[in-house]
């Protein structure tokens, strides 16, 4: 029996790669691929009028919902803080994890943040991600992607840099609904479905379709 596919994608957060990659995410699964998610920080800080214990719960509990929903075969948490920056111990200790990860599941793709993110904690993840590939001399694909980054708009950045552009015309509302299924992230989520359809339609001229989502390609 052929062996499946393997793909990873490397979230700072529980709902990042649904906002980023959740079209994709669900047609690689329905194309028969093994899709593993693995989230850095665990995200009990963020909702702060709330104990931590609980919002990590409901996190998870959400999590566990939205990846049958999109069909991530395994979810592996990091459990790292957010907010806070790591010294160069504790970036190696991590940088170590996910060479464990690849070395494990040698993935034929690899998704994670993109450097030009805003978020601390997403560009920790891209440098993380990217020294793991560097050191294995990982002979896969790599992309990045954005959560919400005002330079795309006009691809100010990234514009003239090689792209995989994915059709999700069947797949994005099952993303939609994942994204809505995270219910406790619904101040922060809601506020960016504007962008998420944007980007959607944006994206899909590249490739003459109704929605798609666009990744760069760095390695």
């Amino acid at each position: 029996m052929k062996k499946k596919e393997t793909i990873i994608i490397f979230g700072a957060h529980f709902d990042d790669e649904v906002l980023s990659s959740g079209g994709t995410i669900k047609k690689y699964s329905q194309e028969g691929k093994k899709v593993i998610s693995v989230i850095f920080h665990i995200g009990g800080v963020s909702i702060p009028w709330l104990k931590e214990k609980l919002v990590i719960k409901e996190r998870l509990k959400e999590t566990e919902k939205v990846h049958k929903m999109l069909g991530i075969s395994e979810t592996i948490c990091l459990g790292l803080q957010e907010f806070k920056r790591k010294d160069w111990a504790e970036k190696k200790e991590v940088i170590e994890k996910v060479k464990t990860l690849i070395k494990e599941y040698k993935p034929s793709k690899m998704f994670c943040h993109s450097r030009f993110d805003t978020h601390q904690d997403h560009r920790f993840v891209n440098v993380v991600v990217l020294k793991a590939a560097e050191e294995l001399n990982y002979k896969g694909d790599v992309y990045t992607f954005d959560i919400w980054n005002p330079a795309n708009i006009l691809d100010i950045i990234k514009k003239q840099r090689p792209k995989l552009c994915v059709d999700i015309s069947k797949t994005f509302k099952t993303k939609l609904k994942a994204i809505e299924a995270y219910k406790s992230q619904k101040l922060y989520t809601y506020q960016l479905l504007p962008a998420v359809h944007f980007n959607a339609r944006k994206s899909a001229t590249k490739i003459n379709s109704k929605f798609a989502e666009c990744f760069e390609k760095i390695r």
